[in-house]
């Protein structure tokens, strides 16, 4: 899986946590205006398993 985030935005560690891997980075063009991005990717995703008491 990958998943791309604005690199100024501090909340992306949150992907970090997750295992996740910096892959690449790139400059996003969105109507008019860019931002670095940078694409996270797992080779297998982690499970979290909810018991109900």
């Amino acid at each position: 899986m990958m998943v791309w985030a604005l690199a100024e935005n501090p909340s992306r560690r949150f992907y970090e946590k997750l295992g996740g891997r910096i892959i690449t980075q790139d400059i996003d063009k969105y109507r008019g205006f860019t931002a670095p991005v940078i694409a996270y990717g797992w080779n297998e995703l982690p499970i979290f398993i909810r018991r109900s008491s």
